[in-house]
């Protein structure tokens, strides 16, 4: 039997400035007027992971896999409507600013099993399923664009299914040289709370 695992980790932030600039043709990244839009979005994942592999008999295997994500967002700041491109007060604070503190916690455990049966023929046929996650975007959790959010919203589940044969399509033993493999497979797909 073969056991594998690991841990990954990642972080990232996004900084959302939008307002009114200064006039003239140069480049610039001041701003003139108190911003419409200024977020610090951060996000902080940390997974597990392991996966082992059972040998039943010489030719029937059995993969199971497990991980578990953790995921951490936070958003920081104030954001509002602004005047539209055509209004005296072009691209002005059009209404005071909406300040938001979120921080939102996910802890995700996902599985995944496969089997695969080794022919006389060199064929092998293989079978899996996996669960699948889709975290919610920050544009659908804070509705700082002015679009209503709906607070019911979930992030998104599902699942792959696959089933298929692989193995050698032309083989000459004699040189070789003449190496072809093919494989033939069919799968379907769940994606479940799909936002919109």
């Amino acid at each position: 039997h073969r056991l594998t695992g690991g841990v990954r980790a990642g972080w990232t932030q996004t900084r959302r400035m939008q307002g009114k600039g200064p006039q003239g043709t140069d480049y610039s990244a001041d701003f003139v007027a108190p911003k419409t839009i200024d977020l610090c979005l951060q996000t902080f994942v940390a997974s597990l992971f392991t996966e082992c592999d059972f040998e039943l008999t010489s030719d029937l295997h059995l993969t199971a896999g497990f991980r578990l994500e953790n995921l951490w967002s936070l958003a920081d700041g104030t954001y509002g409507k602004q005047f539209p491109a055509s209004s005296p007060q072009a691209f002005e604070q059009a209404e005071p600013p909406t300040m938001i503190n979120e921080t939102t916690f996910a802890s995700i455990p996902l599985f995944t099993v496969g089997v695969g049966y080794d022919l006389e023929t060199d064929l092998k046929l293989y079978a899996s399923i996996g669960q699948a996650y889709r975290p919610l975007f920050y544009a659908q959790q804070f509705p700082y664009d002015g679009i209503p959010v709906d607070s019911s919203i979930r992030p998104s589940h599902g699942y792959v299914a696959e089933l298929g044969i692989v193995g050698p399509l032309i083989h000459s033993e004699s040189t070789e040289r003449i190496l072809v493999d093919a494989s033939f497979s069919g799968f379907a797909m769940y994606y479940g709370d799909r936002v919109g």
